[in-house]
């Protein structure tokens, strides 16, 4: 009897994390959610800013956008161009929620894959119950979780990011009183020479920007393009801390090999903070947005089987995983946060 009301008063347990659930996050918010978005979004970027037909659609967008609305074109092109830059991401959701709909069902066959025979012990049993129950992502947990997540992407981006970011203008003696305005009016008047000052302050796009020349050079050299060499020793004198872009006729702009590996680092930087707060932030607006299982509704996956169906023999050749139990005590959920 006391060891029964020791029982009851125990604190409820943590969720058991399973291998296939671990494989499901793996698939879904790393390969899809962040891989899948990178190689996308690098794409997208590539055809608005490096190919004419690009730049065109893009300008002509801006430019009947601006002519709605009064706006100012310039503005609303870079806002279309940083737009590109998130394409990826939003293409993504749609395989994302497609597999989240399906979760519970895939990770019960992915356990019964991993673990064979002991896919029956009782925590993994639980744990595939706690999943079916679980609120379920849905297009509205995942578009709020997204933009929480890219607002506070863009606000770090305009404290750190660029050459004219709050941190450029905290740490350069040079930009000391000058406003955002003026820094613009500095860069349309002499880009060289703004770029020039502005290398001097400290944010992230100088590195990136460092280290794609670096790579775009080094692949020049190796590729025997000594044109491509001498033209990105020319953009790093001339335009230092700043990539400069622009379709084929536009000699003053950087290499394809200096700008790939500048759209592939950037994006590998954004990305991974966008898609590791989308992970973290759908899980958390699951609850108020999406649909939440009733507590006794039928669950495809654990619906009622002939004894002993669910204890068949896996395959000679499939490999069996021990249940939990024989690993001494209930691990700890592990985010996956490469998403």
């Amino acid at each position: 009897m006391e060891k029964s009301d020791q029982s009851a008063n125990a604190p409820a347990s943590k969720h058991f994390v399973t291998k296939g659930e671990e494989a499901f996050d793996k698939l879904v918010y790393d390969h899809i959610g962040y891989k899948l978005n990178v190689a996308s979004s690098i794409g997208m970027v590539y055809a608005a800013e490096r190919t004419g037909w690009g730049r065109k659609v893009l300008q002509t967008c801006a430019d009947w956008i601006a002519k709605q609305g009064k706006f100012n074109a310039k503005s609303v092109h870079y806002f279309l161009t940083k737009t590109m830059f998130l394409t990826g991401g939003f293409l993504v959701m749609a395989p994302m929620k497609w597999y989240e709909d399906k979760k519970a069902e895939w990770v019960h066959k992915k356990n019964q894959e991993i673990y064979g025979p002991a896919a029956d012990d009782p925590e993994i049993v639980t744990s595939e119950k706690e999943l079916a129950h679980a609120p379920k992502q849905g297009w509205a947990s995942l578009f709020s979780a997204r933009a929480i997540a890219l607002a506070g992407f863009y606000t770090l981006m305009g404290i750190f990011w660029d050459n004219k970011s709050r941190i450029s203008r905290w740490t350069n003696q040079a930009f000391k009183g000058m406003d955002k305005k003026a820094l613009d009016g500095w860069e349309e008047k002499n880009l060289s020479e703004f770029a020039k000052t502005a290398s001097k302050g400290f944010y992230i796009d100088r590195a990136v920007v460092a280290a794609s020349r670096f790579l775009g050079k080094g692949w020049s050299k190796i590729t025997g393009n000594t044109a491509a060499v001498a033209k990105t020793e020319e953009m790093i004198t001339t335009f230092p801390g700043m990539m400069k872009q622009g379709d084929i006729t536009n000699a003053a702009r950087d290499t394809t090999a200096s700008s790939l590996a500048y759209y592939t680092i950037s994006e590998l930087i954004t990305s991974k903070f966008v898609a590791v707060w989308v992970y973290i932030l759908s899980r958390i607006t699951a609850p108020f947005f999406d649909a939440k299982p009733k507590p006794d509704a039928p669950v495809a996956a654990f619906a009622p089987k002939e004894e002993g169906a669910r204890n068949e023999h896996p395959p000679r050749t499939q490999t069996v995983v021990q249940a939990p139990q024989h690993e001494g005590k209930l691990k700890e959920p592990v985010l996956q946060h490469a998403v």
